[in-house]
């Protein structure tokens, strides 16, 4: 999963260095989940971004992947369905998060916390 962060890092800032960790880390949100009957997800979605401010507050970019994780390990999957989940992921992850997606990728979001880091066609 790291391996993919950093090949979509390095594909999406043609100009990152090293020097971009010196303005703070690179967030990866993964892994997050509700039951959405007994947690609305405006509540989810402060939980998630009190986390982030308390504890990450020094994050220079946020990226998420919407992938969802009842596809994780499936086997078949149907790609149309894929798509379509990640289309509908990827706008409920925008109006709760404030991420946009990253441009000329289907997969990742982001955020930044830092003005100048943007991936290229969002400068």
């Amino acid at each position: 999963m790291e391996a993919e962060l950093a090949e979509m890092l390095l594909g999406s800032w043609k100009e990152i260095d090293v020097e971009i960790w010196e303005f703070g880390t690179v967030l990866e949100f993964r892994s997050a989940w509700i039951d959405p009957v007994g947690c609305p997800a405006q509540r989810w979605a402060h939980a998630a971004e009190a986390i982030i401010a308390r504890e990450f507050d020094d994050h220079v970019l946020l990226v998420l992947k919407t992938f969802p994780l009842e596809y994780e390990g499936a086997d078949g999957v149907d790609a149309q369905g894929l798509k379509r989940r990640q289309k509908a992921m990827a706008r409920h992850y925008s109006s709760l998060l404030s991420v946009d997606p990253i441009p000329g990728d289907t997969e990742w979001m982001w955020r930044s916390n830092s003005p100048g880091f943007a991936p290229e066609g969002n400068e």
